[in-house]
């Protein structure tokens, strides 16, 4: 199998995982049942493949990054790339949250953007009578 072009280091089982990337990559993995040249993945894959405690938590760990997504509300471009970066590997109904996220995400920034005139309009006729309010 060709390498991937990002490495990230798989964890020892129950080991803290250092970023949102290194859980898609070994999600990732997990889910490719071909042999891999490197011995270290192989031996990563044999042991985490008939782990299904760790298997739980892993994925478990990308369960609760959406849960938590969609709690805090968080919508700043960096905290969407970073949950995005997990559609590949979620499960059937995560990436079915992640995805009702994002189109509802979507939604209003699209409303924003079509009504930004109108919206740009009203604050300037509001501005301008509070300004002449204000000079009488």
């Amino acid at each position: 199998m060709r390498p991937p072009a990002v490495t990230f280091k798989l964890p020892e089982t129950d080991e803290r995982l250092t970023n949102t990337m290194q859980l898609a990559y070994c999600l990732a993995f997990l889910r490719t049942p071909q042999p891999f040249d490197d011995p270290l993945t192989q031996n990563w894959l044999q042991t985490t493949g008939t782990d299904t405690n760790e298997q739980g938590r892993l994925i478990l760990i990308a369960t609760e990054m959406i849960r938590a997504f969609k709690r805090d509300g968080l919508e700043d471009a960096k905290a969407v790339a970073e949950v995005a970066c997990l559609a590949p590997v979620l499960e059937k109904d995560d990436f079915r949250h992640l995805k009702e996220l994002y189109l509802a995400w979507n939604s209003l920034a699209y409303w924003i953007f079509v009504n930004y005139g109108a919206l740009l309009n009203r604050y300037r006729v509001l501005i301008k009578d509070t300004l002449t309010r204000t000079t009488l």
